[in-house]
């Protein structure tokens, strides 16, 4: 028997563990991070009303953000700019239209690219993670943008996940997959040593550094950080294994 435990907050889509189980994988969900919503208060409001753009770098600050601001806009025209295609298909889902899109995705590379396409200074609006890096609204400030990030919801630990973890240190040959380095860092919190049957596999270049940060090293990455993405790199492994 072989494992992967997937430890974001909301369970692999269905499709993904199927593939999973046909190279011979036990997969199993612990989620090790929870999102609390914020609401948004009146003067954030009042600034959105001014604002040009709107940046989304997650699906989960898209959804957010339009749960509670849906409506806000629909008597004025702005602009969306997202990382990715899942984050523009989450916004076109509620309704609106993204008139940028990154390719890539990271930060650093979203203001990069759509600084080449825009190159007067504007109102931005920026909701994100309690635990978000500074880089994307430093960088536009630096570049002469009026930019608001917002905490729009908060990341906190797991705690019933993290209860689970001790169930699964075994000698079972297991892959951790981490979506995210606050998930690492809940595992980290409870779990400081693996197995020597474990592995882990990150997303991405900033969730490996948090591995590497506590001493271990990552067996498995994509080359774009992207949760299907992670899956392939598991699922080859399994085809070889």
């Amino acid at each position: 028997m072989k494992r992967v435990i997937f430890t974001r907050e909301h369970p692999l889509q269905m499709e993904w563990v199927d593939k999973l189980q046909q190279v011979g994988y036990q997969v199993e969900h612990v989620p090790l991070i929870k999102c609390q919503i914020n609401a948004i208060p009146t003067r954030v409001y009042d600034e959105l009303q001014e604002d040009d753009w709107v940046f989304f770098t997650s699906q989960v600050a898209a959804n957010f953000f339009f749960e509670k601001a849906q409506g806000a806009f629909d008597n004025r025209a702005f602009h969306i700019a997202t990382i990715g295609p899942q984050t523009s298909e989450t916004v076109q889902a509620w309704g609106y239209s993204v008139t940028f899109e990154s390719d890539k995705f990271y930060a650093k590379d979203l203001v990069s690219d759509w600084c080449k396409v825009y190159t007067t200074p504007k109102r931005i609006f920026i909701p994100q993670s309690s635990l978000a890096a500074k880089h994307l609204e430093i960088s536009l400030n630096n570049l002469g943008h009026d930019v608001l990030a917002w905490v729009m919801y908060e990341t906190i630990y797991h705690p019933e996940g993290q209860k689970k973890i001790a169930q699964y240190i075994d000698d079972v040959p297991t892959i951790w997959a981490f979506a995210s380095g606050s998930a690492w860092d809940s595992f980290y919190d409870v779990q400081k040593e693996l197995p020597a049957s474990h592995e882990i596999a990150v997303i991405g270049t900033t969730t490996r550094g948090c591995v590497e940060r506590n001493g271990h090293q990552a067996s498995y990455m994509p080359l774009e950080p992207q949760i299907e993405d992670m899956v392939q790199v598991i699922f080859e492994h399994g085809q070889n294994s």
